[in-house]
């Protein structure tokens, strides 16, 4: 016998205007009375006070709020607690509370059963059959000649006449993460080694050609794959391993090259932590589609995700949320305790792993907003003086680093050249985003940093950061990176590079500054947000809806100057933020296929937008990602 609950929303305006009302229908199927003290719940639309009536909001902590009530339930009896909230919508079954749990005035767990809508999850999507020949690249390629003969897929490769001293970056490490690729996608293994197997063999060779660039024949007798360097290598395998996926496989040549330098996978993992597998799973994915980095952001408001040897404390005390510990359960995460990190072994082996598949992993720690996590771990952060009022995007009033205190850059400082001495990348991301309006302006220590600094005000302070914090790691040889905010008073060098988020606009103005930039703009790019407006496609949709052919139809060069573009446009990047995604196939089912769309347009020519080709190729990799164990979503338009 259970506490039940159900969320009853209406919108208030059916012109689709601002406003709803909704209603928590609470009901006791039990035989005696329930004290239903506290009912905690996230939600991404803020309430107030005024808002609730038949019960009193005794808490909200972003999105996170607590709602209590005076009376008892008696048994069998339904308690309505009513919603109005004039200034948000509700479009979708995503926007609702989420994350539900209710608690007795002792704080003892009620057995709650939640009754709410589906999701259009595909948790598994419909079997279908292994095509009998592929014959589908994607990315698309430059240029491709196929027989119209085909053979047996083999089942059996083997590498044959490879000279790995020929091809800098070229291990045995490479190899055998590429054999795994061929077994898990296509099927074909490389790794038995008995003597009467018949072997299909794959050949690697280096000529002079185009750099990151590779040439492909595939035979029935075995295949040739011509390259230039490692780069090559890992892209003409790609293609391989899709190529032989299907039942039966066709003779083809294949000149390919990239489009872009930068085709990457940002990957969220503090919102909801990802399991290290997982991340594993992800790298694996994104390889087959010759992306080449992955954008791993490990700390933000929510949690630290990343091993201190210097300030154990962080993963102590942050890595997990839930009722009792230092960070409560936002995003969602419920009654139950939630959340991990990644140990600096782990790490390594992520980062030697993602090297050997071609993919360069780029750290993020994000500050100097979105640190709750990090003050809450290190309150001698805290400047007990600052009376600042302020509030993030996220709704927080205590996310925010304090650049006047003494002890910040040397704390941050410490974090980056743990985080340097982890990962090799080129760039290291410092965030810089969304660092709300009114800090540090109650703060003395901030004032008086800002006035010794000779800045105009202690806003300045941002800027200022962000130059120490770049200086600091292109002493060890790397450059800064960040989202389009690390502009701030133009005070970092053009060294910097900058990803474009909130638009399209930051990144071409950047670029005329001098900055290389990397276009992941949300309209296009994040794939957290739905695929489809319908409401119960789950994802939010605050920068409208990225359908697959939204997606694809994306051309990150429109309105730029040529020769900027051809100077500063590194490339595109996915983005996979997690607030909705606790679970690995929830995860998944966003990612694909539009992941594809991004991987396409990241590689190829911009005149390869065949949008009907494109989805008719995609229909045909289901199969290869159901023999991976991936998730996907089928009705993805």
């Amino acid at each position: 016998m259970t506490l039940r609950y159900e969320f009853k929303p209406t919108p208030l305006s059916r012109e689709g205007g601002p406003g709803y009302q909704a209603s928590i229908v609470l009901t006791n199927t039990t035989g005696a009375a329930m004290n239903v003290a506290r009912l905690t719940f996230s939600s991404a639309r803020i309430l107030k006070p005024g808002d609730i009536q038949g019960a009193e909001l005794l808490q909200r902590d972003g999105d996170l709020h607590v709602v209590g009530m005076a009376e008892s339930i008696p048994p069998g009896v339904t308690k309505e607690i009513f919603i109005k909230n004039p200034r948000d919508r509700l479009l979708k079954i995503t926007d609702w509370p989420y994350g539900v749990f209710a608690e007795d005035a002792k704080g003892t767990l009620l057995d709650l059963t939640i009754v709410q809508p589906s999701l259009r999850w595909d948790k598994r999507p419909t079997p279908v059959s292994e095509p009998n020949v592929v014959r589908s690249l994607i990315p698309a390629p430059s240029h491709l000649t196929m027989s119209e003969v085909s053979f047996p897929r083999p089942n059996h490769g083997q590498w044959v006449g490879i000279n790995t001293s020929e091809i800098s970056g070229l291990t045995p490490e490479v190899l055998a993460a590429w054999a795994r690729q061929f077994q898990e996608f296509a099927g074909v293994s490389f790794t038995d080694v008995r003597d009467d197997l018949k072997r299909w063999p794959v050949k690697i060779t280096r000529a002079e050609g185009h750099l990151d660039g590779y040439q492909l024949r595939v035979m029935e007798h075995g295949a040739e794959l011509i390259v230039m360097n490692v780069a090559g290598v890992h892209a003409g395998l790609a293609s391989l391993v899709q190529w032989v996926a299907g039942l039966t496989v066709q003779p083809v040549t294949i000149q390919d090259r990239p489009r872009f330098d930068y085709r990457g996978l940002h990957l969220d993992a503090v919102r909801h932590f990802i399991p290290f597998a997982d991340v594993l799973k992800t790298v694996r994915l994104a390889a087959l589609y010759k992306l080449n980095y992955l954008h791993w952001h490990l700390t933000d408001d929510e949690g630290w995700r990343l091993e201190s040897t210097a300030f154990p404390e962080l993963t102590k005390k942050t890595a997990m949320r839930g009722r009792e510990r230092v960070m409560p359960p936002q995003m969602g995460s419920g009654a139950i305790d939630h959340g991990g990190y990644y140990s600096q072994s782990e790490v390594r082996t992520l980062v030697a792993y993602a090297a050997a598949l071609g993919i360069t992993v780029v750290p993020e720690m994000d500050v100097p907003g979105h640190a709750r996590a990090l003050l809450r771990a290190l309150p001698e952060l805290i400047e007990e003086a600052d009376d600042s009022e302020y509030r993030s995007v996220q709704h927080y009033s205590d996310n925010v680093l304090n650049p006047g205190l003494s002890a910040t850059l040397g704390v941050v400082k410490t974090l980056l050249d743990e985080i340097m001495d982890l990962f090799p990348a080129p760039y290291i991301h410092l965030g810089s985003d969304e660092v709300p309006e009114g800090v540090w302006e109650n703060s003395p220590a901030a004032q008086e940093k800002a006035k010794a600094l000779r800045l105009p005000n202690v806003r300045s302070l941002h800027g200022w950061l962000m130059r120490e914090l770049e200086q600091h790691v292109q002493t060890r040889g790397r450059n800064a990176a960040g989202w389009e905010e690390i502009l701030v008073d133009e005070a970092v060098s053009t060294a910097t590079l900058v990803y474009s988020w909130q638009g399209v606009e930051a990144g071409r103005l950047a670029a005329q500054r001098g900055h290389d930039v990397v276009m992941t703009p949300a309209q296009y790019c994040y794939l957290d947000l739905g695929a489809s407006d319908a409401p119960d496609e789950p994802g939010y949709y605050w920068a409208g809806t990225p359908t697959l052919s939204a997606v694809y139809g994306y051309e990150p060069t429109q309105g730029w100057e040529h020769d900027v573009a051809e100077r500063h446009l590194k490339g595109m990047q996915a983005c996979l933020w997690t607030e909705l995604l606790a679970e690995t196939w929830q995860r998944e089912y966003m990612l694909l296929p539009r992941l594809l769309a991004v991987a396409e347009r990241a590689w190829s020519s911009m005149h390869v937008n065949d949008l009907a080709n494109f989805k008719e190729r995609v229909a045909l990799h289901q199969s290869i990602w159901q023999r991976a164990g991936w998730h996907y979503n089928a009705h993805c338009e």
